[in-house]
């Protein structure tokens, strides 16, 4: 068996910072339009050059409505985030494209399992975090 490779690029601390959901009326499964905003916040923690060691907090907030916003969702999740070994410009779009992904999909079944159980039943969809 072949002994797997740690990735240069690594995580930890991941904690959702905050979760506010109101649906103020019956929305029937499918029969609403919904709209997803999305920002992407990144926070340097500390940077070596010469060794291309980048430490980054990566803070993902989401908000979900439908199109009168009686009902809506507004999520934020954070995570620190590393990458060793890479330059900088690489190591870039792993914090602004990789790490919000997968931040996503920590808080995707969160959100998932308020938003299935309530009047405002919604799947959230991938979401492309390419520029």
């Amino acid at each position: 068996m072949k002994k797997v490779k740690e990735s240069p690029f690594s995580f930890k601390n991941i904690n959702i910072l905050s979760l506010d959901f109101e649906c103020k009326n019956i929305l029937e499964d499918g029969k609403h339009e919904i709209q997803i905003n999305r920002e992407v916040e990144t926070i340097n923690l500390s940077e070596n050059l010469e060794e291309m060691i980048f430490e980054k907090r990566v803070i993902l907030n989401l908000v979900i409505f439908n199109e009168d916003k009686k009902a809506f969702v507004s999520s934020s999740i954070q995570g620190d985030f590393k990458s060793k070994g890479i330059a900088e410009d690489k190591a870039k779009i792993l914090f602004e494209q990789n790490a919000p992904s997968l931040l996503l999909s920590y808080l995707r079944p969160i959100l998932s399992v308020v938003l299935q159980r309530s009047y405002f039943p919604v799947d959230i969809p991938f979401l492309n975090f390419t520029r």
